[in-house]
């Protein structure tokens, strides 16, 4: 016969309510929770759309890259003993996010191009690619989600890098005027200004870009 399990001791000590309380206090439920991330093991392939400009050094040109999943990449033209040209990875961005639409824009008396995203968080972001956290400044302008109606769909920008245009595929149409100024201590700041509505009912909007008209208004 297979023998009976044992008796509990009588006089082993119970569990006490507040020592169930110590333990439960010890794992932090919540906050593992918060840390959950979507990390792909292998980046996207798939090129949403692509911009050059000068964005490290002033000397050269690079090729910022959207890919889906939110991912941008910064390329440069390597040449190889072998005298052929190729893409070399420089810089790689998790934005966690849907990208939408990206631009170049170079501010007034810089050397170096800044990248404008929009995405799906209701806002666009100002992108420096030498800054440690590569954000120069972020604007909310709407709800989150790609809608329609939403803004962000579309980025431009002026040549002379005045302003932003940010636009949805009906109607909507915003445009906010970059304000470059230099502080005391030999840097410059860059505040982005209310946006100006420049709505257009009736429309559909398939693509924006920045004309150069002289220093007209943009």
């Amino acid at each position: 016969m297979p023998p009976l399990p044992s008796a509990p001791d009588a006089t082993a000590p119970a569990a006490t309510p507040s020592s169930k309380m110590e333990e439960d206090d010890a794992v932090p439920v919540s906050s593992i929770a918060m840390k959950l991330l979507d990390v792909r093991l292998k980046p996207s392939s798939s090129v949403l759309q692509s911009v050059m400009g000068d964005f490290l050094s002033g000397k050269s040109q690079q090729i910022c890259v959207a890919k889906a999943g939110g991912v941008l990449e910064l390329y440069d033209l390597h040449l190889t003993e072998q005298g052929i040209t190729q893409l070399k990875l420089l810089q790689r961005l998790e934005t966690h996010s849907i990208l939408r639409s990206v631009a170049t824009v170079r501010l007034t008396g810089e050397k170096r191009d800044l990248v404008a995203v929009s995405s799906d968080a209701g806002a666009w972001t100002l992108l420096d690619w030498t800054a440690p956290e590569k954000l120069c400044q972020a604007t909310v302008f709407g709800k989150m989600g790609c809608r329609r109606s939403t803004p962000g769909e579309y980025i431009a920008s002026d040549p002379k890098g005045r302003a932003v245009l940010v636009s949805a595929i009906e109607k909507r149409k915003l445009v906010y005027v970059l304000n470059h100024q230099s502080t005391g201590s030999g840097s410059n700041t860059t505040n982005i200004a209310s946006p100006l509505e420049a709505h257009r009912s009736r429309t559909i909007t398939f693509a924006t870009c920045g004309v150069d008209n002289g220093y007209d208004n943009p």
